[in-house]
């Protein structure tokens, strides 16, 4: 059968891979930072940025 996209499978791969590395990982370690943080520090540190 002849492909209207040539080579798509391996275009898709390679995009499934950067968008893993890229955005996945470093957005699961910032809510995983987030998630250890207690509440208290947090909101002081929020609140002292609005004055």
């Amino acid at each position: 059968t002849h492909r209207v996209l040539p080579g798509f499978p391996l275009a898709l791969g390679y995009t499934l891979i950067y968008l893993i590395l890229i955005v996945l990982i470093p957005l699961s370690a910032v809510f995983l930072k987030s998630a250890t943080l207690n509440s208290g520090s947090s909101s002081g540190r929020s609140s002292a940025r609005h004055g």
